[in-house]
C-alpha cells in the first residue's frame, strides 16, 4: 500500500535528521523505530519510536590508553573516570567512577 511507502520515507528522513542533529550514527537512530504496516482491514500505518536513553556502549567505545583515570571516548562524546564492565545478565556497560564512593557504583 501506499501508505506503507510514505510511512517508510517518514521513517528514513526522520532517522537522518535526527542522526545529523544529535551526531550519532543513523543505523542507531533507525534501528530503534518500527514500523506497523497498513493492512486492507486497518488501512492505518503506525510509526513506534523507541525514545528511551541509548546505551553509551551502543556509540562504539575507544579508550585512548588504559590507565587509570582515563578518559573515555564514545561518539563524539567523552567520560572522565569511566570503565567498561560486563554485568550479570551478560551485557557489557559503560560506567563512571564518582569520588569519594567505593570503587564500583551500585
Amino acid at each position: 500500500m501506499t501508505i506503507n511507502r510514505v510511512a517508510t520515507t517518514a521513517i528514513n528522513q526522520s532517522s537522518s535528521q535526527v542522526a545529523r542533529e544529535t551526531r550519532v550514527s543513523r543505523k542507531l537512530v533507525k534501528e530503534r523505530s518500527r514500523l506497523k504496516r497498513a493492512t486492507v482491514r486497518n488501512p492505518n500505518a503506525r510509526i513506534i519510536v523507541n525514545r528511551g536513553d541509548l546505551p553509551v556502549i551502543k556509540l562504539g567505545i575507544r579508550m585512548p590508553g588504559r590507565r587509570p583515570d582515563s578518559i573515555l571516548k564514545a561518539g563524539q562524546h567523552r567520560y572522565q573516570r569511566a570503565f567498561i564492565q560486563r554485568l550479570k545478565n551478560g551485557r557489557w556497560h559503560v560506567m563512571q567512577r564518582v569520588a569519594g564512593k567505593n570503587r564500583y557504583p551500585h
